[in-house]
């Protein structure tokens, strides 16, 4: 069995041809750009996550230490901003207990803002930070401290509610 074409067919086969490999080429490129978007807004939320988490180890280490060191307390009132010097060892305890619980939280919170997390969880947050930011002591320190925007708003927010 022989085919047989004409010139014509022949150029139009090609060109036929020409456009769907053309097209297949668009196709493919459109795909590896949406691949790329994909993976680069995923490992952006993770290193976000990464560093929300190495932060929040930090100072899980530095509380540990200073909550196994109590005769470190004024020493480390040095470099609080708000502490008062004079301020008796339980209220220096109590201020750096509230600085452990507020650092996961403050990270959670900013998942919570950031997307990182489901917002049914908010609920749950509300309810671990509330009891903090209903004592004025530890809203006032919230209010002191360089937390990501939004977070000494809502602590107050919260706080009224």
């Amino acid at each position: 069995m022989t085919f047989s074409f004409t010139s014509d067919e022949l150029i139009q086969f090609q060109a036929w041809t020409s456009f769907a490999q053309a097209i297949l080429v668009l196709v493919t490129t459109i795909a590896i750009l949406w691949i790329h978007g994909v993976i680069s807004s995923a490992s952006e939320r993770l290193t976000k996550l990464q560093l929300l988490r190495a932060n929040y180890d930090a100072w899980k280490d530095i509380d540990t230490f200073f909550l196994t060191n109590p005769e470190l307390l004024p020493v480390l009132n040095q470099f609080t901003p708000d502490a008062a010097t004079d301020e008796p060892e339980e209220a220096q305890k109590k201020r750096l207990v509230a600085f452990l619980m507020l650092n996961p939280l403050y990270s959670y919170f900013y998942a919570l803002d950031k997307g990182y997390v489901s917002p049914r969880m908010r609920e749950q947050f509300n309810h671990c930070l509330k009891p903090l930011v209903r004592d004025p002591t530890v809203l006032a320190m919230i209010k002191s401290q360089v937390f990501v925007e939004g977070f000494a708003e809502y602590c107050e927010k919260l706080s009224n509610s």
